[in-house]
């Protein structure tokens, strides 16, 4: 049972920045006498109305009622713990905690079996707040329950959700909770429910800083590696996109202002222009016009007197031509005349001709018919001969089968009466009753064969009957049919000669009726062509001027945009110049701030530094401004694109494209290098011997960077642990540890070879001395024999490490001197056997490996290596088990 009530209060000292916010809470873990009485004094007290985190977690005896009344005074409350208070949390509970506490963030509700969905909605709609949920065990929970999530609005969002053992949560719950907490929700263990993984796999392209993981403890999204820091560095991009779209959008707002300035200027020049250009037109005009009525003036006198020349020639040449025309007309009148007269002759000799056709044509269809129903009759009854011969063969053949079917029966019915009547005669005395009822059963299943065969004979008889007379009846009402057909067609035709007769007279007449109109509409068509052609050159003089019209609008809009694209490049190529010459000032800056800095000597500490002569800043480690200002190195291979890796054993610069062709094979592909530009495409400051041989990526650079400023010398950190110039801090967020060396500054996230070999020596150390103090007992307990073993394993005991961390160790002997053992030392294998199978192995004592092949290094204990006092040997318990003990 653990009980704690802390209350930290901020501080009034401005300088402290690492005192905590205020905070109070109240920690009531496993207090299972927690009841309603302690609920209630809880609830009256003003405290409660401060508490902001409340953990009750084992608490199994609450009280539904007290608790609810103590939920409305938990107005300020953040965390809240009822882990494992089983039944003791109902729904009424949990709907009260939603309702009253809107700014609780963590929620823990492990093994709270009366949770259910009014509680999850009530705290989804409430606590907007909500951060992490954990509803471990809540077996009450299904699709239902994870509805109000699909419409949930957190802010910032909720982080965690944790339902494990829930199996009435299915792939319809986890939809619902994809489609409303996407955007914020980073960790997810649906472990224990029906979730299929095909669903969660369909799920995970919406969770940017999730990735899908499924073992024996876990199943769901699990967040990626400094996930909050990507979350940061997204939010950047977008707010610095906004900020570079705000400012395109006032640069062109400011251009378009500028391009508008320039317009009114340009076209109030161009409209003094044109005005003035009008003016002095107007008067050349009205000059011109002076000029022009005087020249036609003598043009109209000279015309006049030549028009009356022309008038006299012109009407003596129209007299002759009129005589012309005459006669032409007259020639082509008779021609006309005489085509229309052999015209009419020729269609009636042809309308003759056709006449006669048309009824030889009529004769011989009838005459086809006749012959094509003739045959047809005739073939029509040489099939029915046909199909009645088939007929008789089929029922000949039918009747033949069934004799030597019934031929068959027959005999093997009279074989198995002989069977049986042997069989009776062997066994007269059994099976004479038998026999008599047998025969009585064969003798009546014969007669109804006999009278069911005449049946099916007369039967077949009868259908042989009626398929002859339906045969008769469908022949002769088919030719009776076909003769009615044939009338039917024979009137028919009949009907079409007499119509076709009067049509042709119908059209002779009509003929003559269209040749008239054909006239009357010949002379109105030449009429009408002669109004036509008025009303066309009207419409096409019409058309003219409304085309040059559009043609003169389409004139001026092309003049108009050829203004507006002059104007929008000339704005291009100025932003473009702006932008190149700004971009050219800036370069300039910035270089003229990098080479402020100054690389000096330091005389003391006999080594360089660098001074800032604009701010006065000192650094001993080169700044990333020198860095940049470095000469770039060419490929030592290629010598033309810029090297991008320096192997430490060639002393030469490669690029990427020949480090991977040539340097990254064969013997020189252990070659120790360092990277000179970091994900950035920034110089990276090494040591003169520093390669550490590892590709820069953003993360781990970020993250680098982010730690050697949280670990440095000058900050308050506390390691987790420390060996020798080493500390361990232990990064929580990411699961991983990260090592930091105090003398040469230096931080990594892979474990150094020296703590490694620490670990080794202090493993070795603890394991020598376990060995010892379990010698020691067992002495103790053997009597007078070895009675001294316990006071002399201790004192007498060597176990020494060298420089590298490898033990050194040796035991002494058993009388208290080291004489015997001088020159000897133990080895950290030992022998010993397996009683399962009788065979010898040998186990390590640091490493607490097993193995049956002897191990190169072991050593065989020499004769009275412990004073010949008694014959010890370490033997494990079991195969792989770190204990041991003397036999």
């Amino acid at each position: 049972m653990h009980a704690l009530v802390t209350t930290a209060a901020p501080s009034t000292n401005p300088t402290h920045t690492h005192t905590p916010p205020f905070r109070s809470y109240l920690h009531l873990v496993g207090c299972f006498q927690v009841s309603k009485v302690a609920i209630q004094a809880l609830a009256a007290s003003g405290f409660v109305r401060r508490l902001e985190d409340l953990s009750l977690a084992g608490c199994v005896r609450l009280h539904e009622a007290a608790f609810i009344n103590l939920a409305h005074n938990l107005g300020c409350l953040r965390n809240l713990n009822l882990a494992g208070c089983t039944e003791a949390v109902t729904d009424k509970m949990v709907e009260a905690v939603g309702k009253h506490c809107p700014l609780l963030e963590h929620i823990d509700l492990t093994e709270c079996e009366g949770v259910g969905a009014h509680g999850v909605k009530s705290l989804v709609v409430h606590c907007r707040r909500m951060i992490s949920m954990d509803f471990t065990g809540c077996n009450r929970l299904n699709d239902v329950a994870m509805l109000p999530f699909a419409d949930a609005t957190f802010k910032p969002g909720i982080e965690t959700l944790v339902l494990v053992g829930c199996p009435g949560i299915g792939d319809t719950g986890l939809s619902w909770i994809c489609d409303g907490v996407f955007d914020s929700l980073v960790l997810l263990n649906i472990k224990g429910t029906r979730c299929t993984t095909s669903a969660l796999r369909s799920c995970l392209d919406r969770f940017r800083y999730s990735k899908m993981r499924k073992n024996n403890t876990f199943m769901g999204l699990y967040p990626e590696r400094r996930w909050k820091d990507r979350v940061i560095i997204n939010e950047y991009g977008t707010i610095y996109r906004s900020a570079a779209k705000l400012q395109a959008a006032y640069r062109a707002r400011v251009g378009r202002r500028l391009a508008q300035e320039a317009k009114e200027k340009f076209y109030r020049n161009w409209v003094a222009t044109h005005l003035q250009a009008m003016w002095r037109s107007k008067q050349a005009r009205a000059f011109y016009e002076l000029l022009r009525w005087e020249k036609a003036r003598k043009d109209e006198a000279q015309m006049v007197l030549a028009g009356f020349a022309k008038i006299i020639a012109a009407m003596e040449i129209l007299q002759g031509l009129r005589e012309e025309a005459y006669l032409a007309l007259a020639n082509k009148c008779a021609i006309v005349v005489q085509a229309v007269y052999r015209g009419r002759c020729g269609r009636r000799r042809v309308a003759r001709i056709l006449d006669n056709l048309r009824i030889q044509r009529i004769l011989e269809d009838r005459c086809a018919r006749l012959l094509q129903r003739v045959y047809r009759g005739h073939v029509g009854k040489l099939r029915f001969k046909q199909m009645l011969k088939e007929h008789r063969e089929w029922l000949a053949k039918c009747i033949k089968s069934a004799s030597k079917l019934q031929r068959v029966w027959r005999g093997k019915q009279a074989r198995r009466r002989v069977a049986a009547h042997r069989y009776a005669i062997e066994h007269r005395a059994e099976l004479e009753q038998y026999s008599a009822t047998l025969l009585q059963n064969r003798f009546r299943l014969y007669r109804c064969k006999n009278i069911i065969a005449r049946a099916q004979a007369e039967k077949a008889r009868a259908a042989v009957a009626a398929l002859y007379v339906q045969t008769a009846w469908r022949a002769r009402c088919a030719r009776m049919e076909l003769d009615i057909r044939k009338q039917v067609r024979q009137q028919e035709l009949e009907e079409k000669a007499a119509i076709a007769l009067q049509c042709l007279f119908r059209c002779h007449k009509a003929r003559a009726i269209v040749q008239e109109l054909k006239d009357a509409r010949d002379d109105y068509a030449r009429r009408l062509d002669e109004a036509a052609y008025m009303v066309q050159r009207a419409y096409r003089g019409y058309q003219a001027r409304l085309k040059v019209l559009a043609l003169r609008e389409n004139m001026d809009d092309l003049q108009r945009k050829m203004i507006e694209l002059e104007n929008w490049a000339a704005i291009r190529i100025q932003s473009g110049y702006r932008g190149f010459g700004g971009r050219k000032l800036y370069k300039i800056a910035m270089d003229e701030h990098k080479r402020a800095w100054k690389e000096m000597y330091d005389q003391e500490e006999m080594r360089p530094f660098y001074y800032n002569q604009v701010t006065g800043e000192i650094r001993w480690r080169k700044p990333q401004a020198l860095l940049d200002l470095m000469r770039r190195p060419l490929c030592t291979n290629c010598e033309f694109y810029e090297a991008a890796v320096e192997c430490q054993h060639c002393c030469e610069f490669y690029c990427n494209q020949c480090w991977d062709q040539v340097h990254c094979g064969g013997k020189r592909r252990n070659h120790k290098f360092r990277s000179l530009f970091d994900f950035y495409n920034s110089r990276v400051d090494y040591g003169d011997d520093e390669f550490p041989s590892k590709w820069p990526t953003e993360i781990e650079q970020d993250d680098m960077i982010g730690w050697q400023l949280r670990v440095g010398e000058d900050h308050e950190r506390e390691p987790a642990a420390i060996q020798g110039v080493w500390q361990r801090f232990d990064d929580e967020e990411a699961g991983r540890n990260f090592f930091y060396n105090t003398l040469t500054n230096e931080g990594m996230y892979d474990k150094p070879p020296e703590w490694s070999q620490l670990e080794a020596a202090e493993e070795a150390k603890a394991v020598a001395e376990e060995e010892a103090e379990k010698a020691a007992e067992a002495s103790s307990a053997w009597g007078g024999a070895v009675g001294n073993v316990a006071a002399t394993i201790e004192p007498g005991y060597d176990a020494g490490y060298d420089e590298a961390g490898y033990e050194h160790s040796h035991y002494p002997a058993i009388d208290g001197s080291d004489t015997a053992n001088a020159g000897y030392e133990v080895s950290v294998w030992t022998k010993a056997w397996d009683e399962s199978s009788g065979v010898p192995y040998f186990y390590n004592s640091v490493t607490g490996e097993s193995t049956y092949d002897r191990p190169p290094d072991y050593q065989q204990p020499a004769a009275g290596a412990y004073g010949g006092h008694v014959d010890t040997e370490i033997v494990p318990v079991a195969m792989g088990d770190t204990g041991v003990f003397l036999k």
